[in-house]
């Protein structure tokens, strides 16, 4: 199993990905602004008609994006990592101090 593989079925538990979900991820992990080009991407590599996206069409969108900023696919699947990583620590810094006490 590769690294997109397994980031794939942490971030999707489901089996599949919609477009939010997909710029998100790749604007925490700094591979594309979330904007426009993720949009455009996600339209690409998507099935007519469909909303979401699996694991083998995840893995080609970040290929694309890959190629559009000249770096290889497990460069991008590490920054992604390192986003998804770091989403993870603040969702939990925030979950630690709304535990406040009375």
């Amino acid at each position: 199993m590769s690294s997109l593989d397994q980031l794939f079925a942490t971030v999707c538990p489901g089996g599949a990905m919609d477009g939010r979900l997909f710029a998100k991820l790749c604007k925490v992990g700094k591979l594309c602004d979330g904007g426009p080009d993720a949009d455009l991407v996600f339209a690409k590599v998507k099935q007519y008609k469909e909303r979401k996206i699996g694991a083998a069409q995840f893995k080609q969108a970040v290929d694309l994006l890959a190629d559009r900023r000249s770096i290889a696919l497990e460069q991008a699947a590490s920054m992604l990592s390192r986003g998804l990583s770091e989403m993870a620590a603040a969702a939990e810094r925030a979950q630690t101090s709304g535990n406040r006490g009375p």
